[in-house]
């Protein structure tokens, strides 16, 4: 898809926070397929997904825009292996502009993610 106008220059689609694309207004993308979506994880992309199906019900008359317009700011949390008995945990919504950013890596984080 990279070139099309609705693209940035890698080819991913064009959206903000509505997953609408501000040039096209009936195109929409979610998850990897949005340039929005950063970091590329399944998790956002289906928050995403939510918030494209209540914009399409409230552009087809399914849905109210007091219930489709409801914000919302994703974040990540993740507790990862680093082998050796130490882990990391990651709690941080800051790609959407959060300040939520708590990085934590050792032997706690590893008795997390086994538990």
């Amino acid at each position: 898809m990279k070139g099309l106008p609705i693209c940035d220059e890698v080819g991913f689609v064009i959206t903000v926070m509505d997953m609408r694309n501000p040039d096209h207004t009936d195109v929409f993308a979610c998850g990897d397929a949005a340039a929005l979506t950063v970091p590329k994880l399944g998790t956002i992309g289906d928050l995403e997904g939510n918030v494209m199906g209540r914009k399409i019900a409230k552009d087809v008359g399914a849905m109210s825009a007091d219930e489709a317009d409801v914000g919302w700011m994703p974040g990540v949390i993740c507790i990862g292996d680093m082998s050796g008995g130490k882990g990391l945990y990651i709690n941080s919504n800051a790609w959407f502009r959060g300040e939520t950013q708590v990085l934590q890596m050792g032997h706690v984080p590893y008795a997390q993610k086994i538990a």
